[in-house]
């Protein structure tokens, strides 16, 4: 549900290949740009979905470690978004904590910053 999807993964001796669903649609990023403005119920429509790919990933035990405006592409017919770019992802394992901080500057949660997060992040 709003997420890429990802058909097969197969690597040869020197790298790994990631067939993934193509995705139409411009970035999150773009789109508010060039609308300067997103009406309120607009807003709330995509965050709405956001956070429902959040429940869901966490449902998983993944964690994106990468939201971002440019990692969201949106349909500006519906607002339909799907989330993007899992590079950075890892599974939650137990209740164990991560340490490792990485994310794009500018949109990191200062708790990755101190290096002692969880799902809640």
């Amino acid at each position: 549900p709003n997420v890429v999807k990802i058909f097969k993964i197969f690597q040869d001796s020197k790298r790994l290949y990631i067939v993934m669903e193509y995705c139409t649609g411009k970035e999150l990023f773009d789109f508010v740009v060039e609308r300067t403005k997103v009406e309120e119920k607009s807003a709330s429509y995509i965050i709405k979905q956001l956070l429902k790919i959040i429940k869901y990933l966490n449902s998983l035990k993944i964690c994106h470690r990468d939201i971002k405006p440019e990692n969201i592409l949106i349909d500006p017919d519906n607002l339909n978004i799907k989330l993007i770019d899992f590079g950075l992802s890892t599974y939650f394992k137990n209740s164990s904590r991560l340490t490792t901080k990485l994310g794009t500057p500018y949109y990191v949660a200062p708790e990755v910053l101190l290096g002692n997060y969880g799902k809640e992040c």
